[in-house]
């Protein structure tokens, strides 16, 4: 009975451990392509700001 019991609660901290690791392996991925994406629009920013300031600079060269 008692070895039952204790059979149990190891194969339930055993399943509790894995599906831990399968949430963290899970998370580690939604994290690193959340970075991955903010990388690309860092650099979609700073695309446009490098547009924004070139206009801007047109348009204070045009400017009477």
């Amino acid at each position: 009975m008692i070895g039952a019991v204790v059979t149990e609660v190891v194969e339930m901290r055993r399943r509790a451990r894995d599906s831990a690791r399968s949430d963290l392996r899970q998370l580690k991925t939604d994290v690193q392509a959340a970075h991955e994406q903010a990388l690309l629009a860092a650099t979609q920013m700073q695309a446009l700001n490098q547009r924004v300031n070139d206009v801007l600079d047109r348009l204070n060269r045009e400017a009477p």
